[in-house]
């Protein structure tokens, strides 16, 4: 009676809400439930249950999956990091910050998987989880935009095909959000707004490069899709010249945000600079060489000794530079020597690897299998020589490449190193303002696809 009384009480609770019900055999097995001897009723959770709530096991399935990861046991690892986010999300909460750190290992591993779908859930995620930590705190909103913009171009570059185009532009769809954030939160004209603008100019140099590369036309895609609008919507000029107009807008944005005085500066000085190497970049070499000049008399003006300015017109620099320069290097750094580089990815042949890209990784490969080249640079002026892209007067290129090492890696592979670095452009060299007309330089090159940023 006593069992049928606290039943019919449960009915009675359950009958309220709407579509549930308890049928007669339900009944019974609560009431063989109910009247257990208390040496039969469970009287303590198993210690598997509780593991499953312990934050120590958190960092144990991290350290696992590690260890998966760098023995090439992707499958392994991706099931030790779900496993973790799962936990976490039970343990600490459904949006609890710690996640950041699983969802990166989880997406590193995913990458290397080339399981795209998953990749793109993940990242989702990742953008969600960021807008409910950080919705009301936009300074750390504008570092998980960009963090996450920095996982869409590492995306970019490993997929061959038109969806690595997509990654690119979402990518840098991104970073003008971040912008916009940093506006609003630091105002139009706050320095902390140059670095995100910059991230725009290199993806859009990564762009002209992947369009140009393809060779016919390219796909335009919307931000939020990965189908083309209107099938091939522009041609490769158009596309390669709107990169061009756009990063070169931007660069003269940034260096309007660091120009306070009208007086010369050094960083003004470096940022005409950057708008030079922008020019030689799309084959604009004469008016790239007017502004070289204007900005060696701009540091003559600054008060820099001519020695320094030597110094660095004279480094081995490969364009586009892979962060924002606004202060001159230390006087005893003059660059590598040899060259040392590593191809970042067939897709985008002749960019170089941005800086920021590998801060994301936990495990980065050492470059291994580098071959050893002497480049001859020379500089040439001719009427009308067409250059890669466009036509120009002036010119600053690779003459000849030769191997240092016998047998370096075979002759695919040579082939391959031959084909990647005739790719990249050099900044030409200055003495005492006068142009440089040859160089030569020492390469120790890695092939892109023999290396990994995440592995």
């Amino acid at each position: 009676m006593r069992c049928k009384r606290l039943v019919g009480g449960l009915r009675e609770g359950w009958r309220l809400l709407p579509g549930i019900s308890v049928a007669p055999a339900a009944t019974t097995m609560i009431c063989a439930l109910l009247v257990l001897p208390a040496s039969a009723q469970i009287t303590s959770i198993p210690d598997s249950w509780v593991n499953n709530y312990d934050h120590a096991r958190i960092e144990s399935l991290l350290e696992i999956g590690q260890e998966l990861q760098e023995n090439h046991d992707y499958d392994g690892a991706e099931a030790e990091f779900d496993q973790a986010l799962q936990l976490s999300r039970v343990s600490e909460g459904l949006y609890n910050p710690r996640q950041f750190d699983i969802v990166g290992r989880l997406l590193e591993v995913l990458m290397l998987q080339e399981n795209w779908p998953e990749f793109d859930q993940q990242l989702a995620y990742l953008e969600a989880l960021s807008q409910q930590n950080y919705g009301n705190d936009r300074p750390a909103m504008i570092d998980a935009v960009d963090e996450t913009a920095r996982w869409y171009r590492a995306a970019a570059v490993r997929v061959n095909d038109s969806r690595g185009n997509w990654y690119l532009i979402r990518a840098k769809h991104l970073n003008w959000i971040a912008v916009t954030l940093a506006e609003r939160e630091y105002g139009r004209d706050d320095s902390r707004l140059a670095p995100l603008l910059y991230q725009v100019v290199l993806d859009h140099y990564y762009q002209s490069v992947s369009n140009q590369r393809r060779g016919m036309t390219s796909y335009e895609y919307r931000t939020l899709s990965k189908t083309p609008i209107d099938g091939w919507s522009q041609t490769r000029y158009e596309s390669v010249k709107n990169s061009y107009r756009i990063g070169k807008e931007v660069l003269q944005r940034i260096r309007g945000i660091y120009a306070s005085t009208g007086e010369a500066t050094v960083t003004d000085a470096l940022l005409l600079m950057q708008l030079a190497d922008w020019e030689l970049l799309f084959g604009y070499g004469d008016r790239a060489l007017q502004l070289y000049a204007d900005v060696h008399e701009e540091l003559v003006l600054a008060g820099v000794d001519q020695a320094d300015i030597d110094a660095y017109f004279m480094r081995t620099t490969i364009l586009p530079e892979p962060v924002l320069v606004t202060e001159l290097p230390d006087a005893a750094d003059k660059g590598q020597s040899p060259v040392r580089l590593t191809g970042w990815s067939k897709s985008y042949p002749g960019a170089v690897r941005p800086q920021a890209q590998t801060a994301l990784f936990r495990s980065v490969a050492t470059p291994d299998n580098a071959i050893r080249l002497r480049l001859e640079i020379t500089a040439n002026y001719q009427s009308s020589s067409q250059i890669r892209r466009w036509f120009t007067d002036f010119e600053y290129s690779i003459a000849s490449i030769s191997t240092l090492d016998d047998n370096a890696g075979g002759d695919v592979l040579l082939r391959q190193a031959y084909e990647e670095v005739a790719e990249f452009n050099f900044r030409p060299r200055f003495s005492g303002g006068k142009l440089v007309p040859a160089e030569s330089v020492i390469l120790e090159y890695t092939p892109a696809g023999l290396y990994s940023e995440a592995r």
